[in-house]
């Protein structure tokens, strides 16, 4: 703390000026400067900030076709595709379960999904029903959920019209746990037009 002569403008002032505080001791007018105090985040707040990131990272991941479902879903509450996303899915995401990725555009029926450890780095995925028909396409989406990581980018592999049960997600970090989830699409997802419900399981890379 230091004691200082003040122009007569501060005398008796207690209060607060920028990083400065001003009060009185022994009749006198003293100054500090305000120190800095970092809390630290508990290991809840850790885990909300992380499911946040997560899916700010899965609603970056599905630009285009499937954020459009979100946001025709969302119109009719007056909310944006995003904000509605968010909603439906944090609580989920916070609770380690697979969030719902998309919301339908079109009639395309979806299917269920199952998944299990593969080789090192992959992940073996069953579908019903199957094969897929009629010109129909599977694209599986996938993003990893553990591990200390800054980012979780969501990847897609489109496997093809009339798609056979099962597929295999490779180049995976082995040992490492993922959200996979299925949807159905009318065409090759890029230029898709309609998109089914997704379905999603929590499985680990094989060792």
């Amino acid at each position: 703390m230091a004691e200082i002569d003040l122009n007569p403008m501060f005398q008796g002032v207690r209060n607060k000026v920028g990083k400065m505080v001003f009060y009185r001791r022994n009749g006198e007018t003293c100054m500090r400067t305000l120190g800095t105090y970092k809390k630290t985040a508990t290991p809840g707040q850790l885990k909300i900030r992380a499911a946040f990131s997560m899916l700010i990272d899965a609603w970056n991941g599905i630009a285009g076709l499937m954020q459009s479902g979100w946001s025709a879903l969302a119109s009719k509450n007056r909310m944006t595709g995003y904000n509605a996303f968010m909603k439906a899915n944090f609580r989920a995401c916070v609770e380690g379960r697979p969030v719902r990725l998309s919301a339908p555009v079109g009639d395309i029926a979806p299917v269920v999904l199952t998944a299990a450890a593969g080789a090192p780095g992959a992940i073996r995925c069953e579908f019903t029903p199957a094969p897929l028909s009629n010109g129909k396409h599977l694209a599986l989406f996938y993003q990893q959920v553990s591990g200390d990581l800054q980012t979780r980018p969501l990847e897609h592999i489109d496997f093809g019209e009339n798609t056979a049960s099962p597929v295999t997600v490779t180049g995976l970090e082995p040992g490492a746990m993922y959200a996979v989830y299925a949807v159905v699409t009318d065409q090759a997802y890029a230029g898709a037009a309609a998109v089914s419900e997704s379905s999603g399981v929590i499985a680990t890379a094989g060792q």
